[in-house]
């Protein structure tokens, strides 16, 4: 399951598909500046075995125009598997500085 979040209008939806790289290259235009609100920036869960907390950072590279992935350590990318989403899109421009707050109910 994957949360999108649209800064813009301040909504998120949840949705099934993929995630990465391959989201980027189905969902925008390679002509697209990697600074316009459509381009998404995605957080994915790497790997979640204890010894190897990961996650993946995937956007256009302003510099290159290319499609840059990065995998990040630390506690961030456990964080985020306990939510019950394999990654997050954000999409949009916030009209001022934001933060994006996920919260888990746990089930007794």
């Amino acid at each position: 399951m994957i949360l999108r979040v649209d800064l813009t209008g301040g909504l998120s939806t949840t949705t099934d598909g993929s995630l990465g790289v391959r989201l980027l290259l189905e969902e925008t235009h390679p002509k697209v500046s990697a600074y316009h609100p459509a381009q998404p920036i995605v957080f994915g869960i790497g790997h979640r075995a204890l010894a190897m907390p990961r996650f993946t950072l995937t956007a256009k590279s302003p510099q290159s125009g290319g499609v840059a992935e990065s995998r990040v350590e630390g506690p961030f990318g456990p964080a985020l598997g306990h939510t019950g989403f394999d990654g997050i899109v954000l999409t949009g421009r916030a009209a001022r500085p934001c933060y994006v707050l996920i919260e888990t109910v746990r089930q007794r």
